[in-house]
């Protein structure tokens, strides 16, 4: 009897399996269909997010799925908007493929606070949430061991993490 419904439970596991398989393979189909030559993506501008969000995004999903699209990459290289979040966006992405990061990585360390903070722009008060995406692209970009960012030695990475800057590997 429990091998009966063993079976039934792994032929149901396969089945929904499958069904998901599906379901990701016709997404990422029109996933990719979206992306333009130039590297922009259809219907970008009817987004809440902005081009730049969009397209990191998309980006990021395209890379873990699939591959991303040399326009795309291309696109989100030349993208000069200056401020934190735009920039470890770029980052991730770049790091991501596997391009030289190091000028990235040295602008995203300039907004470094004393206190371990990111700031939005070189010079200000950090915020949770510049100090969150520069340290995920810290670690996309290999800058960070064991869970510590390594950015500037010494200095305490955020002691909202814990108490001595510890972050989960």
């Amino acid at each position: 009897m429990s091998a009966i419904l063993a079976l039934l439970v792994l032929t149901a596991a396969g089945t929904v399996l499958a069904q998901n398989d599906t379901a990701v393979t016709r997404g990422l189909a029109w996933l990719q269909a979206q992306v333009q030559p130039a590297g922009s993506i259809a219907n970008e501008n009817a987004s809440a997010a902005t081009a730049t969000q969009v397209r990191t995004e998309v980006g990021q999903t395209l890379k873990g799925l699939a591959t991303m699209p040399a326009g795309l990459a291309g696109n989100l290289a030349a993208d000069v908007d200056d401020n934190t979040e735009y920039l470890a966006r770029r980052l991730i992405v770049q790091a991501d493929s596997g391009s030289d990061a190091a000028p990235l990585v040295a602008a995203l360390l300039a907004r470094q606070n004393q206190d371990g903070s990111f700031a939005n722009a070189p010079g200000y008060a950090g915020s949770a949430l510049d100090t969150s995406w520069a340290l995920l692209a810290l670690q996309a970009a290999k800058q960070s061991r064991h869970g510590r960012a390594s950015a500037r030695p010494g200095l305490p990475v955020g002691g909202a993490a814990g108490g001595r800057g510890l972050w989960p590997d």
